[in-house]
């Protein structure tokens, strides 16, 4: 089911702080922060750290705005929503100066 992008945003926010609010470890590896010597999260201000997270996107988004009124010509941005490693699939390799891929990474670490 397609999201709008008002929810689209605040979904970005949320997977931007679930590292720093979960009992999940990626110390030494994939485990819990337990299994990795860290206390456990028994709470958290999620919403004021969402609130923040978003205070943030949206300064860094109207800086974007500002900075991009420089360009004589606007540059453009293509997003595909597919692997990174099929790439050639859809665009010359010359054409491209920035991949920019969410986790999973192939061998689970940062």
């Amino acid at each position: 089911m397609p999201v709008s992008p008002i929810q689209a945003i605040l979904l970005l926010a949320l997977g931007s702080i679930l590292v720093h609010i979960s009992n999940y470890s990626y110390e030494p590896s994939l485990s819990s922060r337990k299994a990795a010597g860290k206390d456990e999260i028994l709470s958290s201000d999620v919403v004021g750290m969402i609130t923040n997270k978003l205070h943030i996107m949206s300064e860094d988004i109207l800086q974007y705005r500002s900075e991009i009124q420089r360009f004589h010509h606007q540059p453009k941005a293509t997003m595909i929503n597919d692997s990174s490693l099929f790439l050639q699939n859809y665009v010359p390799p010359e054409t491209i100066d920035i991949v920019v891929t969410p986790p999973p990474y192939l061998n689970n670490c940062h």
